[in-house]
C-alpha cells in the first residue's frame, strides 16, 4: 500500500472511531437544538458578533494598513515597494487584498449582529435582563464594525436585516446609504445599548462591552462626524 493511501486509511479510520464513540442524540448546550428560538443557541450566535475583535481585525494587519497606511503616522522604508497601494494609493482598488477582507470581515459579521437582535423577541426561554444585556453587547458590535466601514469606505450600505437563511431574501443589488443615514444608524444603537449595558462585563468576562464601551464608541463616532 503506498504512503498517501496508508495516511487516508488511518485518517478514516480516526474518523470513524470517533463517530462511532458519540451519540447523535448527546446534549449539546453550546448549540441547543440548532433553533434561534431558545437560548442556548442565540447565545452561541451572540457570541460569534466578537469573532473579528479576537481573530481578525485585532490579530492582523488588515485594519491597521487600511486605516494608517498613508497617513503621517507611517512611513515606508526607503525605496520599498511593498503595501505601495496603501502608503502611496498606487494601483489600489476594491478588490486589493487588505481592502477585502476589511469589508467581508464587517459586513459578514453585522449580518449576525441583525440577527441576535431581530431575534431577541421570538426566544421562549432566558433570563429577559441576561437577553437585554446581550442584545446591548450586538448593537455596540454593530455600531463599531460600521463605524469601521463608514470611515473607510464612505457612503456604504446600511442593512439591519436578519440572514438571509432565516429571512429567505437575498439582496442583489444593494444601494449605498448616505453617511448621515449610516452615522445616525449608529448613533441609535449606542444610546439604545447604553440604557441597558452593565458597569461590570457580563458574566465578569471582561472581553465583552460594557456601559464605558458604548460611551467610548460613541464620544468617538461623534468626533469623526464631519456631516
Amino acid at each position: 500500500m503506498k504512503k498517501s493511501n496508508i495516511l487516508k486509511f488511518m485518517a478514516f479510520s480516526a474518523v470513524f472511531s470517533l463517530m462511532s464513540s458519540c451519540s447523535l442524540d448527546e446534549d449539546n448546550p453550546a448549540a441547543g437544538d440548532a433553533t434561534l428560538d431558545n437560548f442556548a443557541a442565540w447565545y452561541g450566535l451572540q457570541t460569534t458578533c466578537y469573532t473579528p475583535l479576537d481573530q481578525q481585525i485585532y490579530t492582523a494587519s488588515d485594519w491597521l494598513f487600511a486605516s494608517e497606511a498613508g497617513t503621517d503616522l507611517w512611513v515606508p522604508k526607503s525605496n520599498g515597494n511593498s503595501y505601495t497601494q496603501l502608503f502611496n494609493y498606487d494601483g489600489l482598488i476594491g478588490s486589493y487584498n487588505t481592502v477585502q477582507k476589511l469589508w467581508k470581515q464587517c459586513y459578514t459579521t453585522i449580518t449576525t449582529c441583525n440577527t441576535v437582535i431581530n431575534v431577541a423577541p421570538e426566544l421562549k426561554d432566558g433570563a429577559p435582563e441576561d437577553i437585554a444585556v446581550l442584545v446591548a453587547e450586538a448593537k455596540t458590535l454593530r455600531a463599531l464594525y460600521y463605524s469601521i466601514l463608514v470611515t473607510q469606505y464612505g457612503p456604504v450600505t446600511l442593512n439591519l436585516e436578519s440572514s438571509s437563511s432565516l429571512t429567505g431574501e437575498v439582496i442583489t443589488r444593494p444601494v449605498r446609504s448616505s453617511e448621515k443615514v449610516i452615522y445616525d444608524a449608529i448613533i441609535k444603537d449606542l444610546k439604545e445599548a447604553m440604557e441597558d449595558l452593565p458597569i461590570e462585563p457580563y458574566h465578569g468576562n471582561h472581553a465583552r462591552f460594557t456601559l464605558k464601551s458604548a460611551k467610548g464608541l460613541l464620544a468617538r463616532v461623534l468626533s469623526l462626524i464631519h456631516i
